[in-house]
């Protein structure tokens, strides 16, 4: 891959993240002036035009990669803010069987085993029977076995655990794990990758 169609992580005129592009439409964004590179150090951030970012690549010299123009030596933007934008994308996720299973990793909440799909099913944690409704935080993952012993008790009837809460995933404007790969060490100041990370299923629905 080119140094052209490495990621640069894009941020709403609030600074929040609604998308990854690519160096090459970063760059293209600056020049027209609809968007400023994010630079940061150490924490602080600071923002520049596509001219004053030209000036501070030809001033600044620690090693950072670069990109050569006809002109000039450009620093590769890692971040850019849209001077206009100030949308976001819906990140709401679909509950689906398919979507508990990718937010569980595939994994047993009772014993902690993963297995194929074909040997999962989703669990009511507190049983519907009981008023338990089918919603993010009071469905799991669950193994045909474990979910036969549960049956339709409470945890504290079937002596079981869960080994986490759950929660509603939370979702990235993108979902690739390439790029997730790709990202660079400054976007940790506006993604927590430990976050859940699920993708979207319009399959497999639950109820």
């Amino acid at each position: 891959m080119g140094k052209l169609e490495e990621k640069v992580l894009v941020l709403n005129r609030y600074w929040q993240v609604v998308n990854v592009s690519t160096v090459r439409r970063a760059l293209c964004l600056l020049f027209v002036g609809s968007a400023q590179a994010v630079w940061v150090d150490k924490g602080n951030f600071q923002t520049f035009n596509f001219e004053e970012w030209v000036k501070f690549s030809l001033e600044h010299s620690d090693g950072e990669e670069r990109i050569g123009t006809v002109k000039w030596k450009l620093l590769i933007p890692r971040i850019i803010i849209l001077s206009h934008y100030d949308g976001f994308p819906s990140l709401s996720i679909k509950l689906t069987k398919k979507n508990v299973y990718k937010r569980d990793n595939y994994t047993c909440q009772y014993c902690g085993k993963r297995y194929p799909p074909e040997y999962l099913n989703i669990d009511h944690v507190i049983p519907r029977h009981r008023g338990g409704k089918t919603t993010w935080d009071n469905v799991v993952c669950s193994c045909i076995w474990c979910n036969l012993k549960k049956g339709g008790k409470t945890l504290e009837e079937a002596g079981m655990k869960l080994l986490k809460e759950p929660r509603p995933p939370f979702r990235l404007p993108f979902q690739k794990d390439d790029v997730i790969k790709e990202a660079h060490p400054s976007w940790k100041y506006f993604i927590d990758f430990t976050h859940w990370k699920v993708m979207v299923g319009e399959e497999d629905a639950l109820i």
